[in-house]
């Protein structure tokens, strides 16, 4: 019947500071839903991530980020594409967690900063497309087939590089726009540090997967082209 499964939640504390094991043990004695704590030492989020796939007890793994809201279908919609399509990974949307107001002041450029993703007709993920950590569904036999999350990349882009060994292994991915998050953005991500920081994060990170893809004279015309894009932009 539809929406009836099981499922267990793996909660991966990467060495907080704060009573997050506190919370976790309150929500387990209050509720019926398996739930493991795992403490981590906080070697970054692909250690991280790592350690909830090795905790996980089922065939197929859920990732989903600890500043995000869920929509009440979330889970079900990632089931439901899984099913349907056969596909062994399957990804959704992520709006901004903010006023309607707030996004129409913000730039196609600076939603995407901000981790939307934004809504299109469900099919098949191309190169062009984003996947990420914060809303999507995978069977083991794909991390057990590619490799989990590289540990080195301490600073995000873990899932980024993941997913290019997910396309490389010729591994379809599904989108649905139906499995739906809400990714929070606090006061200080609308700042320019934070944005300029973030831009270049990403912009560091689309690089890694050009040279590793395609090696470097590609890696150096795109990074030509994206400056000149820029320049165009700014200047006009």
């Amino acid at each position: 019947t539809e929406g009836v499964f099981g499922y267990e939640i793996v909660v991966v504390d990467d060495g907080s500071t704060d009573d997050t094991s506190n919370v976790v043990a309150d929500f387990i004695s209050k509720g019926p839903i398996p739930v493991r704590y795992v403490r981590e030492n906080g070697h970054g989020i692909a250690a991280a991530r790592n350690a909830g796939l090795a905790n996980a007890k089922g065939d197929w793994i859920a990732f989903f980020d600890d500043d995000q809201l869920a929509d009440n279908r979330w889970l079900m919609e990632l089931w439901r594409s899984q099913e349907s399509t056969g596909a062994r990974c399957v990804c959704g949307a992520r709006t901004l967690h903010l006023s309607d107001e707030e996004l129409s002041s913000l730039s196609r450029f600076v939603r995407l900063t901000l981790g939307e993703i934004p809504a299109k007709e469900p099919g098949h993920c191309s190169r062009r497309d984003t996947i990420c950590t914060g809303n999507v569904l995978l069977h083991r036999s794909v991390p057990e087939q590619v490799g989990g999350f590289d540990p080195a990349l301490v600073r995000g882009g873990e899932d980024t590089e993941f997913f290019m060994r997910v396309r490389k292994a010729d591994i379809a991915c599904y989108y649905t726009p139906h499995a739906l998050v809400a990714h929070m953005v606090p006061s200080y991500r609308m700042q320019e540090s934070y944005l300029v920081w973030a831009a270049k994060r990403g912009g560091a990170c689309f690089a890694h997967c050009d040279f590793t893809e395609r090696g470097l004279i590609y890696t150096l015309l795109v990074a030509g082209a994206r400056v000149a894009q820029a320049c165009v932009v700014h200047g006009s």
